[in-house]
């Protein structure tokens, strides 16, 4: 066991927003958070990484209750991939290396250095590694994002909508990157997708949330067209194509 969370609860306001959220993620899971628009995905994730604070429940980084972890002890084990970051004035090569910052003494070291350039490399932003972010497209941006939280060497890496800026052929390549590293190392990565067919293909486990609670939890299993009308309202038919399920929307 990676992570996990033991009835978790958040709310902004009176009503929660997530309630009762229990789940255990292991080395090499890639678990896709799947619900519709305000069912509480995103916020799960700030749960995780204690961005927000729950109300109660405890999540637990390894054996350790995050509440007794420092920001810097929990972002040297989980690297965060938001929807929307900020762009700076910065090189792309300087944003990536931030992602070693929790790992720094004084400044960075020649381990940080060697560790920037390789996730560069294996992200596909060499030749951008001298511009500056805010002249890169959206997608470009975020490729950028995903690789500063993998230069932390995390062993979470949280994903909020990771393919939502790109085109399918970037979905696919960053999805699969993601994947490879993660059977690769010991480590997991969760994240939210919308396109349940590009989670299908990617993904080991999944959750369904619906009105802040676990529908269901489990592996491709729980992709049923039964789940699937439950939770997003709206009939559809699952169906396999080489090997792998296929959501239609009838």
């Amino acid at each position: 066991m990676i992570l996990s969370a033991d009835q978790v609860e958040f709310g902004y306001r009176s009503d929660p927003t997530i309630e009762d959220v229990s789940f255990t993620v292991n080395r090499h899971d890639v678990l896709t958070i799947l619900g519709p628009n305000g069912v509480g995905k995103t916020t799960l994730l700030k749960c995780i990484n204690r961005i927000l604070a729950p109300r109660s429940g405890s999540v637990y980084i390894g054996d350790t209750d995050s509440k007794r972890m420092t920001p810097q002890e929990i972002a040297r084990r989980i690297g965060y991939v938001p929807q929307r970051g900020e762009i700076s004035r910065m090189t792309v090569y300087d944003l990536v290396l931030i992602g070693r910052r929790p790992h720094f003494e004084w400044t960075a070291g020649t381990r940080d250095h060697e560790l920037t350039a390789q996730v560069i490399e294996l992200m596909g932003l060499s030749s951008l590694a001298i511009r500056y972010a805010d002249e890169l497209s959206g997608g470009e941006f975020q490729l950028i994002q995903i690789a500063r939280a993998l230069v932390q060497q995390p062993s979470v890496i949280l994903l909020d909508e990771p393919t939502s800026s790109l085109d399918i052929k970037n979905q696919h390549r960053v999805l699969s990157t993601i994947r490879d590293i993660v059977s690769a190392h010991p480590m997991a990565a969760v994240m939210t997708v919308h396109d349940i067919n590009l989670a299908l293909r990617y993904s080991t486990t999944f959750i369904l949330l619906k009105e802040g609670r676990i529908f269901a939890a489990g592996g491709r299993e729980v992709i049923t067209s039964e789940n699937m009308h439950a939770v997003y309202a709206i009939e559809m038919d699952v169906e396999e194509f080489n090997g792998v399920p296929l959501v239609i929307p009838r």
